[in-house]
């Protein structure tokens, strides 16, 4: 299932061991906190698949336009550690290089530990339209984690 199939088979499911009222009432909760769009196709790629430095450059645009116009102060972003260097390595500001030099270093030039957690604050510019790309301006490694 993909999309919107997710919730109808959520709901069907559901179904299949609770009254039909309770399941909808259920989902129609879930619908207005999970977006569906995160799987509306086929997200991941082959082995062998690279992208190409014009489809990176996309990708983290569409990465940022979505944090961007996200309605919430803080979002959590789960992704792979390769796609956080390469936005460490694009989007990092000089005041992050100047506050943390070390670590803004590591981020761009090494892996992540797997399961490593890292809060980024991302200050976007003036502009009001899709491609005003952010910048990381601080960063920190949570939980003990290392770079």
């Amino acid at each position: 299932e993909s999309g919107g199939g997710i919730l109808d088979r959520c709901a069907a499911k559901l179904r299949e061991v609770m009254p039909a009222a309770a399941a909808e009432a259920l989902v129609d909760g879930l619908a207005a906190r999970v977006d569906v769009n995160d799987a509306a196709g086929h997200w991941w790629t082959s082995r062998d698949d690279v992208d190409t430095s014009a489809e990176l450059a996309e990708r983290m645009e569409d990465f940022f336009d979505s944090m961007r116009f996200d309605p919430c102060d803080v979002v959590l972003v789960v992704g792979h550690s390769l796609f956080l260097q390469h936005i460490m390595r694009r989007f990092s500001s000089p005041a992050l290089g100047g506050s943390a030099p070390l670590l803004a270093r590591a981020l761009r030039e090494s892996k992540l530990q797997n399961c490593g957690c890292v809060g980024l604050d991302v200050v976007f510019g003036g502009g009001s339209g899709a491609g005003d790309v952010g910048s990381g301006r601080s960063a920190g490694v949570h939980y003990g984690q290392t770079v």
